[in-house]
């Protein structure tokens, strides 16, 4: 049994690079390697080195390394194999996790539940062709061309997406909510928090989810606000909702 991390209930620090710590998406062309109908597995890659997403962000080699190490399957596995992200839609599990000289290399034994049933049968058709990763970056250098290498990030999940095109829509329900919703959203999110004995399913679930709300509210206030003052967190909304804030 675990616990949510004291960071699922304070969303706005900083890491030691002085970045803002908010989940990102990185989408790219799945390489599917194997799809096994009888074994009920799918590998390949969730991710591939040196693509350059829409923000001009590059992973590069070894920036999985440590979140492998450390929450991969021979660790804590909590690291997941979700569909477009959504934290109620695994499935997958990850039994093999590793970098190689292309990328990140994955191996699921995809779930008996109806998430997993269909994404077997989608990856087999070829109807699922597309993987993005949640994860948040913990150490990046920028290039003289404004390049983002990112060295090191905490990986989260990775998600077979249907339309990957839209690196900037991590969950559809989110970018879809005013900010009440948004508040009660994340209401319901810290309740969890707030129970003892969860599971290490439910932890990772309930961390993502935080993380998603989060970024779309930095978003939401970068666009609105950005000069005025800095981005508000998931909980600067909560508090502001409770004492009578209504802004749509």
């Amino acid at each position: 049994m675990a616990k949510c991390s004291d960071y699922c209930l304070y969303l706005g620090r900083k890491t030691k690079k002085g970045m803002n710590n908010f989940f990102k998406t990185l989408n790219f062309k799945a390489e599917i390697q194997d799809v096994d109908l009888t074994k009920r597995t799918v590998t390949g890659y969730f991710s591939k080195f040196g693509n350059v997403d829409s923000d001009d962000d590059i992973i590069v080699s070894g920036a999985f390394a440590r979140t492998i190490r450390d929450n991969g399957p021979d660790g804590k596995n909590r690291i997941k194999h979700l569909k477009n992200h959504n934290p109620n839609q695994m499935i997958g599990k990850v039994v093999e996790l590793k970098e190689d000289s292309f990328g990140l290399f994955f191996k699921s034994v995809m779930s008996t539940n109806s998430f997993g049933k269909d994404a077997l049968i989608e990856y087999q058709e070829e109807l699922l062709t597309e993987h993005s990763i949640g994860f948040i970056t913990l150490q990046s250098d920028q290039t003289e061309d404004g390049i983002q290498l990112i060295k090191e990030v905490k990986l989260f999940e990775g998600s077979a997406v249907t339309w990957g095109s839209n690196p900037d829509t991590p969950v559809i329900d989110i970018k879809s909510m005013t900010y009440p919703q948004l508040a009660n959203e994340l209401e319901s999110v810290v309740k969890y928090c707030r129970v003892g004995g969860l599971s290490d399913e439910l932890v990772s679930s309930v961390e993502i989810k935080i993380r998603q709300i989060q970024q779309e509210i930095s978003e939401r206030e970068e666009a609105v606000i950005k000069e005025i003052a800095p981005p508000a967190t998931a909980v600067d909304v909560y508090e502001l909702y409770l004492s009578g804030f209504n802004k749509n």
